[in-house]
């Protein structure tokens, strides 16, 4: 008996080798630590640990030839799994009672950013509402309370109310006088618009540009838009105004003239208003250059309603750009149509004209509704030879007056001392 004792003994396979375990004590301590990572986070740690579980337990059971049967295995592996499990949902449920590091922190750095990138790209309000939005955000944090669009609207609101008061105070921390700039606008909507901008240098002597006003107006008089800006600059508790930069117009003299009055009420207007009154150099070049095409409109005219009808359907476009390569043309820019207010896209129409006259030519032949559209209802018909010598011999003087309007346009620096001539001295 014994020996057959001693032989079972021998049959015996040796015990499996432990299950490797989840530290209990890195679950437990997840419940007493407060500011421990997001869920998002937790649940993450929980699918590896379960997964490393796993993936140990196969590989055990692959190079264990000689450990007991399958099923006490599985049995085994069975009830680490149900610990693992257990152990989690307990911790998960204990830490639903606690304040998240997410919850105090990072939900709010999430909807403010949400918020400025809805101000930044402009989107609107229901892009928020977008399934496949909503979709990504959930992957990126389960957790995120993804706001409705009239939420966002009013965090928009109050993100400008701070960024006002602000922006209020750094002024009247940092800055002496303002220079203010104005403009109208009119939407496609016909609607009127107008704009202020405060321009400042700081105690460190950097230059900086804020838009005080964005507003819809009901009239373009003068005095009207002196009262908005009056209204606008009582808002920002702001009076210490250097200059007013505006257009050209008779309406705005009328606009400066109530503004002298209004300061000089409260005593901060500078020299006598000697230099309140800035003319913007632009607006008096755009007027100078449109007085001189006056005598030459036609011409400018029949290279429009030319260079219109080429870009006025897609096939047009294609037969002209087939004359282009039938003509060899190396130019390769794109051929623009002018705005008729703005006389710096009428130079670049003007240009561009020039480039492509043998495909405008060759296009009254290979076209024949272009010669009959642009002749109809007495239309000033094709551009002719002398359209084309008047833009040669006025491209060299507009450019000089494009270079200009360009420089003088920039708002990231100081304009207003191009005037003068710099001179480099020798040994300086």
């Amino acid at each position: 008996m014994k020996l057959m004792a001693a032989a079972v003994r021998r049959r015996r396979s040796p015990p499996p080798p432990p299950l490797p375990q989840i530290e209990k004590s890195s679950l437990l301590s997840s419940h007493n630590d407060r500011t421990s990572s997001s869920l998002f986070a937790q649940r993450s740690h929980f699918v590896f640990s379960l997964r490393t579980t796993i993936a140990l337990r196969l590989l055990s059971s692959h190079n264990d030839r000689t450990s007991s049967s399958l099923f006490a295995q599985r049995s085994h592996f069975v009830f680490s799994l149900r610990t693992t499990i257990a152990l989690r949902l307990l911790s998960s449920h204990n830490d639903r009672t606690s304040s998240s590091l997410f919850a105090q922190r990072s939900h709010f750095a999430c909807r403010l950013e949400l918020v400025k990138m809805f101000v930044g790209v402009e989107l609107p309000f229901r892009f928020v509402e977008n399934v496949f939005f909503r979709n990504f955000v959930n992957a990126l944090q389960p957790q995120f309370d993804i706001p409705s669009r009239t939420t966002l609207r009013r965090a928009i609101w109050s993100l400008f109310d701070a960024e006002r008061e602000r922006l209020k105070i750094f002024i009247s921390k940092h800055c002496g006088r303002v220079c203010l700039t104005t403009d109208t606008w009119t939407s496609i909507q016909n609607l009127s618009y107008m704009s202020l901008t405060a321009h400042f240098v700081d105690k460190n002597w950097n230059l900086h540009k804020r838009i005080l006003n964005f507003c819809q107006i009901t009239s373009h008089t003068g005095e009207f838009m002196a009262k908005e800006v009056e209204t606008c600059l009582n808002a920002w508790e702001l009076n210490r105004v250097f200059s007013i930069t505006v257009d050209n117009a008779s309406s705005n003299d009328v606009g400066i003239k109530f503004m002298k009055k209004w300061m000089n009420a409260r005593n901060c207007l500078l020299l006598n208003g000697e230099y309140i009154h800035m003319r913007c150099c632009a607006h008096i070049l755009s007027l100078i250059v449109k007085e001189g095409l006056k005598d030459e409109d036609i011409s400018i005219i029949r290279i429009r309603k030319a260079v219109k009808y080429v870009r006025s359907s897609p096939s047009r476009l294609a037969r002209f750009k087939g004359c282009v390569e039938r003509e060899k043309i190396s130019y390769k820019g794109l051929i623009c149509l002018d705005v008729e207010t703005r006389w710096n896209s009428t130079y670049l129409m003007l240009v561009t004209a020039v480039k492509y006259k043998k495909a405008f030519d060759l296009l009254e032949i290979a076209d024949a509704k272009y010669v009959k559209e642009l002749s109809k209802d007495k239309g000033p018909g094709v551009p002719l030879s002398k359209d084309c010598d008047f833009a040669n011999t006025m491209l060299p003087f507009l450019r000089i007056f494009y270079d200009a309007t360009m420089r003088i346009s920039g708002s990231s620096y100081v304009t207003s001392n191009i005037y003068m001539k710099e001179h480099k001295v020798d040994g300086d």
